[in-house]
């Protein structure tokens, strides 16, 4: 598997990377429906459904591509998808190529489904979106967590569509934070957020060596 060996952009364009949402009948156990996210949803990593168990809806992130993507039931029975969040690329010095990608590595519901929570890995960023209404997310929430572009880094960020400056690093008991937010978990009662920093230990080492060298040794 190509992500085995670490993260190679040649990967991408041999197709080594998925875009493509299956949906399967389970009486049935086989496939009844492929869609292709097309290059707005390279590398679809994380699925989550509405709770509400009468939704036929949800929200599927496109990690490489940096986009949350909505999945809904149409009145014929077939499926849909349409981009409603993009996180745009960071252009960048001092990293592996010009652009980074946010790099959206897990996402989830709140199970009142009121907010959506997603990380982004590379650029170092938690989000809330209000999903009240699922077609127009509405960002409510972002708090830093580690990432790439600290600003007492090796990275500079040239070109932001988003931010003014770059993020400082953060600490914890006098600890610096080291990676980037990856897996979270939202606290049953909604008012509390666990993180963890750690991606693949190839991605690590290759994105963030000193979490394996300072954390993980």
């Amino acid at each position: 598997n190509a992500f085995l060996k670490g993260f190679n952009p040649a990967d991408v364009e041999n197709g080594k990377y998925g875009r493509h949402l299956h949906v399967w009948d389970w009486t049935e156990r086989k496939v009844i429906q492929d869609i292709d996210l097309g290059p707005e949803g390279m590398i679809p990593l994380e699925l989550r459904f509405l709770h509400d168990p009468n939704a036929t809806e949800g929200f599927v992130a496109a990690a490489l591509s940096s986009n949350i993507i909505r999945f809904f039931k149409n009145k014929e029975g077939t499926w849909s998808t349409e981009k409603v969040i993009d996180v745009p690329n960071k252009k960048v010095e001092g990293w592996a190529l010009p652009e980074m990608p946010s790099l959206i590595t897990d996402c989830l519901i709140s199970l009142d489904d009121k907010f959506l929570y997603f990380s982004n890995w590379l650029h170092g960023d938690i989000r809330q979106y209000d999903i009240t209404d699922c077609k127009r997310p509405k960002l409510v929430g972002q708090v830093f967590l580690g990432g790439s572009i600290c600003n007492d880094g090796g990275v500079k960020v040239t070109e932001d569509k988003e931010l003014s400056s770059q993020p400082d690093p953060v600490f914890v008991n006098d600890k610096k934070i080291l990676g980037g937010p990856q897996m979270i978990q939202l606290s049953l009662d909604g008012k509390r957020l666990y993180v963890t920093t750690s991606l693949f230990s190839a991605w690590d080492k290759q994105f963030y060596p000193d979490l394996v060298k300072y954390v993980m040794t």
